[in-house]
């Protein structure tokens, strides 16, 4: 997400908390970023935890299916669930 777009919740989180308070358009505003703003979050969150690998001790993967799945999904392992280097493509 932009900085602006950022700067511009952050001041109207701050205005909200003062005895002016947000007019119904800087709400409606408001909503619209913190949407925008989860929605960015959750992705980059997703794509982090879609590229974790989880290994024992014994240098086993066991990464849980949930995950291995979306990173099949993703392109990140293969049909065999074998995670996709890039010395494999």
């Amino acid at each position: 997400m932009e900085k602006e777009k950022l700067n511009r919740i952050n001041e109207l989180a701050r205005k909200e908390r003062t005895d002016e308070g947000l007019t119904s358009e800087e709400k409606i505003e408001q909503e619209s970023l913190r949407k925008q703003y989860l929605k960015s979050f959750r992705e980059g969150l997703k794509s982090q935890l879609e590229g974790i690998q989880f290994v024992n001790n014994d240098g086993e993967d066991v990464t849980p299916d949930k995950i291995r799945q979306a990173q099949q999904e993703s392109g990140l392992r293969d049909k065999e669930g074998n995670i996709i280097t890039s010395e494999d493509k």
